[in-house]
């Protein structure tokens, strides 16, 4: 053992497999310089520095109550370690192993939560979803949001004045205007109208032209019309009353020797029935054909007495 003094300097050397064990008292340093192999063991109290030259390599273990023990081994088997002053370098910006962190991150329960809403990267969409060729078919028939039209259009301006000049396909008139009641209930005054229970006649002395008619059905019917002044439209039906007079072909005679005092009611059956707003349609019927006539023979009806009732 070497002992050294107070303010005092002591330099050791330790050959190859050697070992030295040295006590330093207050304010006392030591230089050891230390082959391979070789183990320094020094006691500290207070105030000493201990200045190590390692030489070939070594390590180092401090004794908290105040020791220090020093371990040199051979060349090259300190590679792969850190210095304390390395260590302590890289330690700085680490944390504890059982460090919490605060509000700034996730805990993994949050993050969790987090990455239950979201997909994988690779994933893809089911029939829901429109595959990225039907969506550019889709926009391939639209417009662009801010795109114009041309003057096959109506601009917004112009849609608004026309509009102005224009009602609501619901609107109502007011009393400036007929209702259609109103019309209609103006125009039955203005057209005569007959009403059931009138009654038309044409007499030799009222100076009537002829009547248009004609023979058909084999012959056994004469047909003919009556034009009336008044409007038919609230009549049901019309009956002849009266029916005396002659009918007479193109070529000049008359029908089974009618003369203008013959009486068609008497012998023939007579119908009617309402053409027109204003025309009354009559036939005379004979059970056998008549006479100096062929069928379709136009024929003219001059009645010295006609009369229809109207229901």
């Amino acid at each position: 053992m070497t002992d050294v003094l107070a303010e005092a300097k002591a330099e050791i050397a330790i050959t190859d497999g050697a070992s030295v064990t040295a006590e330093l008292g207050r304010d006392i340093s030591v230089d050891v310089n230390v082959v391979d192999g070789a183990q320094v063991t020094v006691e500290l109290t207070a105030g000493p520095e201990l200045d190590v030259d390692l030489g070939a390599g070594g390590a180092v273990e401090v004794d908290l109550e105040g020791s220090a023990e020093l371990y040199f081994l051979p060349d090259g088997e300190l590679d792969g370690y850190y210095t304390k002053s390395e260590a302590d370098e890289r330690l700085a910006g680490k944390s504890d192993t059982d460090h919490t962190h605060d509000g700034r991150y996730y805990t993994r329960a949050e993050e969790a939560a987090l990455l239950a809403l979201k997909s994988d990267e690779g994933h893809t969409h089911d029939e829901r979803y429109y595959t990225e060729a039907e969506t550019d078919a889709l926009l391939a028939g639209k417009s662009g949001t801010n795109h114009n039209h041309d003057s096959r259009y109506y601009t917004e301006t112009e849609t608004d004045a026309l509009l102005a000049g224009k009602s609501n396909t619901g609107h109502t008139h007011d009393d400036r205007y007929y209702t259609e009641a109103e019309i209609d209930t103006l125009l039955a005054a203005l057209v005569p109208t007959y009403a059931p229970g009138d009654t038309y006649s044409i007499s030799a002395s009222s100076g009537s032209a002829p009547l248009p008619g004609f023979c058909s059905a084999s012959k056994t019917e004469v047909t003919f019309s009556v034009v009336v002044p008044k409007s038919l439209a609230n009549i049901t039906g019309v009956t002849v009353t009266a029916l005396v007079g002659g009918i007479r072909t193109t070529s000049g005679g008359y029908l089974d020797g009618s003369n203008n005092t013959k009486n068609w009611l008497s012998g023939y059956t007579v119908t009617t029935s309402i053409t027109a707003d204003n025309i009354v349609s009559v036939v005379i019927r004979k059970s056998s054909a008549f006479s100096t006539v062929t069928n379709n023979t136009p024929v003219t009806v001059s009645p010295s007495s006609l009369v229809l009732s109207f229901t």
